[in-house]
């Protein structure tokens, strides 16, 4: 607000100080600390320190709810760039809401109000990738976006940070320039976190006495466990009789358990036998899959994983 401009309100403020509409009485020490309160607030605003007005405005407000003080707060906010805030000041004054205002008062809030609404932006949010998304700007939280639907909200003008964030999804910062009275349509695509596209590996050996290892992660002693990214792990199983290595290929957001168990005689030696899971998908769904083997080999049954295929090394 230029110094003109922030000068006229000023003097439009005072004009409404004198006398407008009746205003509640508090006890005689509140009503004192509020007056006093006022005055300092309108010496600030006629400097052009709005924010120390807002301060001493607002501070009156609360110990002696009354439209001027109400009136000047909204000036000092408009005046600070926040015309929202001033907008819905002065709307909530003009319906009554810190005392019933004399006709020509109220018109020149309704008209003041209306000046100050057209300096609002409007921001219009579509996200996909995600069913429903928190919306904060500068760290306020505004809404949420849900699945097929835009958010619009009314937002100061000047520069803003969005922040939007969605369980299991990467949240997203953007920072947009809002002119004021204007409308800007941020678009933007969550995508699923990195922690929410991990595989659970769970590597056990059938004999307890055998160590098992992923390579490169980590080994133990009879049972392994590691939440791990998508991709191509090597899994040993390390027993008196040598060492047997299998490969496993974890798909995102599943759950994988390994069972290997050292070779028996050159039979194993067929590609029949090779690394079998159980994958469960993402949101509790449980399957198995399994890769070829013999059909004389049983399933085993598992309660946390349901069917898991026991591996044999060559």
């Amino acid at each position: 607000m230029t110094v003109r401009r922030a000068f006229r309100f000023v003097l439009v403020a005072a004009l409404v100080v004198r006398g407008v509409g009746a205003e509640p009485r508090p006890d005689r020490a509140a009503a004192e600390d509020a007056k006093q309160l006022f005055e300092q607030g309108k010496v600030a605003m006629r400097g052009g320190r709005f924010a120390e007005a807002r301060d001493r405005f607002q501070r009156s407000l609360e110990r002696s709810p009354n439209p001027s003080a109400a009136f000047n707060l909204a000036v000092a906010l408009r005046g600070m760039g926040r015309p929202k805030e001033a907008h819905e000041l002065l709307l909530r004054l003009a319906a009554g809401g810190f005392g019933k205002l004399p006709d020509d008062r109220l018109r020149e809030v309704q008209a003041l109000a209306q000046d100050v609404g057209r300096d609002v932006a409007t921001l219009r949010i579509v996200v996909t990738g995600a069913p429903s998304v928190e919306v904060r700007v500068d760290g306020e939280r505004l809404g949420k976006v849900e699945k097929g639907r835009a958010l619009t909200v009314r937002v100061n003008p000047g520069d803003r940070v969005v922040s939007l964030a969605a369980p299991l999804r990467e949240p997203v910062e953007a920072r947009i320039a809002l002119g004021a009275g204007r409308t800007v349509l941020l678009e933007r695509k969550l995508v699923v976190s990195r922690e929410a596209r991990r595989a659970t590996l769970t590597v056990v050996a059938r004999n307890a006495t055998h160590e098992v290892e992923v390579v490169g992660v980590a080994r133990a002693r009879s049972r392994l466990e590691r939440k791990l990214d998508p991709g191509k792990y090597r899994v040993l199983l390390h027993s008196p009789g040598g060492t047997t290595e299998r490969a496993v290929t974890l798909e995102p957001a599943t759950r994988h358990r390994v069972e290997i168990e050292p070779a028996r005689s050159s039979l194993f030696e067929s590609p029949w036998f090779w690394a079998g899971a159980s994958v469960v998908a993402l949101g509790g769904t449980l399957g198995g899959y399994y890769l070829l083997r013999p059909q004389r080999d049983e399933p085993v049954s598992d309660p946390e994983f349901g069917v898991v295929q026991a591996l044999r090394g060559r």
